[in-house]
């Protein structure tokens, strides 16, 4: 079974009576089934419960991260590590969590990532175009690498002296790739598009 363990948390509730305070001052192990429970209770209004009961539900029966297989029509054959990073990202999605795939320099976190945004526009998820944000002279590596192993992704360098006149460009983009530099430069712009 699955637990959820509070250290000094504090949780804020509606009552009937109004607000209620919970504060454990020592550690307090709850089970994901008593999260769920208390978000059913009648005598307490939680905000964002409903979303905080789906994911106690999905935890509880949560067994692992998957592998995932390389996705139909990339460009090239995902090793086993990067079809566990590739499943670390989708688990990331699936779940609402932020997150990082970090390794060594060289072990394919680009093609992982490509791999992860192709499997979004495969299933109808890609709704926004993915922004790519990477050190200035990597821009265009990532614009060759997105090219050669997703050719269904339509991808927009936002990168040198011509990006302006591209920016209105982005909504009709899957991927976008600019810079450190651009987003502290020009940071108005990009407040333009949603990603």
């Amino acid at each position: 079974m699955a637990s959820v363990a509070f250290r000094e948390s504090r949780i804020t509730a509606q009552s009937l009576d109004g607000d209620l305070r919970l504060r454990a001052k020592e550690k307090v192990d709850v089970s994901l089934t008593q999260v769920i429970d208390l978000l059913d209770a009648d005598f307490l209004k939680w905000v964002g419960g409903a979303r905080l009961k789906e994911l106690a539900q999905k935890l509880a029966q949560f067994t692992g991260i998957d592998p995932i297989p390389t996705p139909p029509g990339f460009g090239s054959e995902l090793r086993p590590y990067q079809n566990q990073g590739v499943g670390w990202l989708q688990f990331l999605r699936e779940f609402g969590f932020g997150g990082i795939l970090a390794d060594d320099m060289g072990l394919g976190k680009a093609v992982q990532t490509l791999a992860h945004i192709l499997i979004e526009k495969q299933n109808g998820r890609l709704n926004k175009p993915a922004l790519v944000v990477c050190p200035t002279s990597v821009v265009p590596n990532w614009v060759n690498e997105a090219k050669r192993l997703t050719p269904q992704l339509d991808v927009l360098p936002l990168h040198g002296s011509d990006r302006s006149e591209r920016f209105e460009w982005i909504p009709g983009y899957d991927l976008a790739v600019t810079s450190y530099a651009l987003l502290v430069f020009q940071p108005g712009q990009r407040g333009r598009a949603e990603f």
